[in-house]
This record gives structure tokens, C-alpha cells and sequence, in this order.
């Protein structure tokens, strides 16, 4: 039997995959009935965090200095965000590949 784990660092992730990642980890956690309660981060954090990195993408195309500094702390905190609910997945779900592929998070089979 495969031992499914969900993904947790995103920094290998090309930034415009981390818009329909986080978005599928929002359905998943924050569905009514999810079993991910009290989770470290909130949905409206979370999408607060989401909608200024895609802020700091958009603007990223100009290469000015202040954009990519924005930019990469608007990434690294979006990545602290789903890490810290990927760990709480972990946490709740206790190895059930029901429950950590319903988190919405990327799943890998070893």
C-alpha cells in the first residue's frame, strides 16, 4: 500500500502556479464539513495573503527594484501561510489519504 503525503514547500513552484494551488487548498480547508477546524490561518488571512501576491506578480513585470523586494515577501508569506496549514493537515488528518487529499494540498504516493 502507497503512503500518501501532501506537499508542503511551495518554493520550487513557479509563481504562477500558486494562484490555482492556494485556491484548491482554500476549497478544500475552508469547505463547510471540512475536519480541518481551527486552522492556524484563516480563510480571509489567507486570501488577503493570495490577492497581494498576485498584487506584487502584476507589478513584478516592471523589474523595479521595490517591486521584486514586494514581490518575494509577498511569495514567502503566502508559502508560510500554506505551510503552516499544510503541518495542521498533518496534524488532523494522521496519515488518512481520504482526508489529506480532500485538503486540497498536492499529494505525492511513496
Amino acid at each position: 500500500m502507497s503512503n500518501i503525503k501532501i506537499i508542503t514547500d511551495f518554493s520550487g513552484y513557479a509563481a504562477a502556479d500558486l494562484d490555482s494551488i492556494t485556491r484548491t487548498i482554500e476549497a478544500g480547508m475552508f469547505s463547510p464539513g471540512t475536519p480541518f477546524v481551527n486552522p492556524p490561518v484563516t480563510f480571509p488571512v489567507l486570501r488577503a495573503a493570495l490577492v497581494a501576491f498576485n498584487d506584487a506578480l502584476v507589478k513584478l513585470t516592471g523589474h523595479a527594484t521595490a517591486d521584486i523586494i514586494a514581490f518575494n515577501i509577498a511569495r514567502h508569506e503566502l508559502e508560510a501561510m500554506l505551510a503552516n496549514l499544510g503541518a495542521h493537515v498533518n496534524i488532523v488528518a494522521q496519515h488518512d489519504p481520504v482526508m489529506l487529499v480532500g485538503s486540497g494540498f498536492p499529494c505525492l504516493s511513496e
